[in-house]
């Protein structure tokens, strides 16, 4: 074996290591949908659903997750439920304008296009026939999600300026 075979093998990661990654990913997922789904109820009930939607998205990958697992006997051996995100740092609560939500939404998009990535990652470095289903599942998801939010974006913007065409930018403050 050479080298390189060494330094692939050595980068690909176990089972174990994907299955956990990917659930933990959608645990922190629905928890933050949760609460940004919270956050939009006074300022918009649509929004607020949608996010509610995409926790739900993300539990279903979860259990598509927890199903593989339990077929493969490596459910023991897994994660549990990760903890409710706390949002101490942010000013308000609720979210009661427009510059509030466009925000969140912008961090909301960025969190999406990095789970999409996060996704890839782990199917390049999983290179598990098994879990290729599951993984090219994820991407698809949330490469769908993120243009969901981006059209919901948009259409929050075009509501708030006619004529705005900058794009929703996420503060550097990291909302999370």
């Amino acid at each position: 074996m050479t080298r390189t075979d060494d330094a692939t093998r050595n980068d690909l990661l176990s089972l174990d290591d994907v299955l956990a990654a990917a659930m933990t990913h959608e645990h922190l997922a629905i928890n933050r949908y949760r609460w940004v789904s919270l956050r939009f109820l006074p300022f918009s009930v649509a929004l607020s659903r949608l996010f509610e939607a995409l926790a739900g998205e993300a539990e279903l990958r979860l259990q598509n997750l927890t199903e593989t697992a339990e077929r493969l006997g490596k459910l023991e051996q897994l994660p549990a439920a990760a903890p409710p995100i706390s949002d101490g740092q942010r000013r308000h609560f609720f979210v009661t304008d427009e510059e509030a939500a466009a925000e969140i939404m912008a961090c909301m998009l960025a969190e999406e296009h990095a789970a999409q990535r996060f996704y890839s990652e782990l199917r390049t470095l999983c290179a598990l026939p098994t879990l290729d289903g599951v993984l090219g599942e994820a991407i698809e998801q949330t490469r769908l999600q993120a243009r969901l939010l981006e059209e919901s974006g948009t259409q929050l913007l075009q509501g708030r300026h006619a004529g705005h065409t900058e794009p929703l930018r996420c503060a550097a403050s990291g909302y999370r």
